[in-house]
């Protein structure tokens, strides 16, 4: 009796769970792959060019979509300042997530110079941060980040920042971004 019971529990636990699964849902909120889609911010510290370049992620290669990311070369200037890079959407507000988000997503190319990546988002009116790490490779990664379960939701990308936080070497570095994305619950519509 007892091991028909746990095999019941077992099964309705593993439909629950296939249910949940079932569920979530990925949004892609831009392949950052058109030209004059993503800008600089004017009032930028550093001097920047953006490009949209033919560097891909290997992974990614023969799914569909164009095979293009935004190439992004920096001329830090060095010293012990915090300097940055903020790129944003050409069409600030445009990048809205349609459902209650558990992550986002980004593949990167790093730099290897060890600048600093963060996601800046509007939580439900509120600017927000999500930390990236630092740029320390410069292969292909899907850098993923847990939306924290207490931020008040929708979302909204407000765009992505390149920081040094003091890194003292002066040094022109590229990065490439694509696929930026979101994780969630597609029943939980927002408006």
């Amino acid at each position: 009796m007892k091991t028909w019971f746990r095999k019941a529990v077992a099964v309705l636990a593993l439909g629950a769970l296939t249910a949940v699964r079932a569920q979530e849902t990925i949004h892609r909120l831009s392949d950052l792959n058109q030209a004059g889609e993503w800008v600089s911010e004017e009032w930028d510290p550093v001097s920047s060019k953006l490009e949209v370049r033919p560097e891909f992620p290997p992974e990614l290669k023969g799914q569909g979509g164009e095979e293009t990311s935004l190439g992004v070369k920096v001329n830090w200037p060095g010293g012990e300042n915090f300097v940055y890079c903020n790129l944003v959407p050409a069409v600030a507000g445009s990048l809205k997530v349609p459902f209650r988000a558990t992550a986002i997503s980004l593949w990167v190319k790093g730099s290897g110079t060890g600048h600093y990546l963060d996601l800046h988002v509007i939580a439900n009116g509120q600017p927000m941060k999500l930390e990236l790490g630092q740029m320390t490779y410069d292969t292909w990664r899907k850098l993923e980040v847990a939306i924290p379960a207490d931020w008040a939701q929708p979302l909204t990308v407000k765009g992505i920042a390149i920081h040094s936080w003091g890194l003292p070497q002066a040094v022109i570095s590229t990065c490439y971004f694509t696929r930026l994305e979101a994780k969630g619950d597609a029943s939980q519509p927002l408006p």
